[in-house]
């Protein structure tokens, strides 16, 4: 019932959202897209309704969720990177706790 009384309203704030993403300059649009739960929203109504959005929101849509994708892929990529360098660095403590018991012996 909510999501449908969501999807039939016209996207409270984003068209708000949109005119601010306009007006900033190069360097504030990324700040200025839309993230989070107004972004689903969004997109939510794009794929069930794009025909009622005009193109500059729908483009306005697109690159907020083009700049969320993106995110998602650099954090990925840093967790791999973080793993990665955990786990090399956990080999080496291994191999050096186990050459030092040797050496004891």
């Amino acid at each position: 019932m909510v999501r449908a009384r969501i999807l039939l309203r016209p996207l409270p704030g984003e068209a708000q959202d949109l005119q601010d993403w306009q007006k900033a300059g190069e360097q504030e649009r990324p700040a200025a897209r839309l993230s989070g739960l107004k972004l689903q929203r969004a997109k939510a109504w794009l794929s069930e309704r794009p025909h009622q959005l005009s193109d500059e929101l729908r483009g306005f849509v697109r690159a907020s969720s083009d700049q969320a994708e993106a995110k998602e892929r650099r954090a990925r990529r840093n967790r791999r990177l973080v793993i990665g360098g955990l786990s090399g660095l956990s080999a080496v403590a291994v191999a050096v706790a186990g050459g030092g018991i040797a050496w004891w012996r």
